[in-house]
């Protein structure tokens, strides 16, 4: 068993990562929206295809842009994770991870889009995929140290 107080610390971090995760996703995908609302395409830096991946059918869900459903993913994580990080208590962990767990299956959709169906990459994509990897790892991690805690 492990003591309650080192478990704290270990998951402050892991909190810490997941916020900043969670920040730079809600980040990405405001962007995303709103350069999709003024009717311009970001410029891709580091590689090509951000035009193809963004303008593709794939891009939307019924006449919104897909990056609207990444401010919600992201804004939820931070609304449960955020608020906790300077008090001694934890996030409901198994909500985060329920979220992440969508949020890593949609990211693997659209990595599979990506590669197999668009056969071009996105930056702003993989940096929103990235992000939901790290919250969905932070997530695993909180809830298998919370569950020695209490072995």
């Amino acid at each position: 068993m492990i003591s309650s107080s080192n478990v704290f610390k270990k998951l402050w971090r892991v909190e810490m990562l997941v916020c900043i995760a969670a920040f730079i996703g809600f980040a990405d995908a405001t962007y995303l929206t709103l350069v999709h609302y003024i009717g311009g395409i970001p410029p891709c830096f580091v590689l090509s295809g951000c035009e193809q991946v963004l303008t593709s059918t794939y891009a939307s869900l019924l006449g919104f842009p897909i990056s609207i459903l990444g401010i919600v993913y992201y804004a939820s994580i931070l609304m449960l994770v955020g608020p906790t990080i300077h008090s001694r208590t934890h996030p409901p962990w198994p909500w985060v991870a329920l979220l992440a767990s969508i949020g890593a299956l949609a990211t693997s959709y659209f990595i599979y889009l990506q590669a197999f169906v668009l056969n071009t990459w996105c930056t702003y994509c993989l940096i929103s995929a990235t992000c939901s990897l790290i919250i969905f790892a932070g997530s695993l991690v909180a809830i298998m140290n919370l569950t020695e805690t209490y072995d």
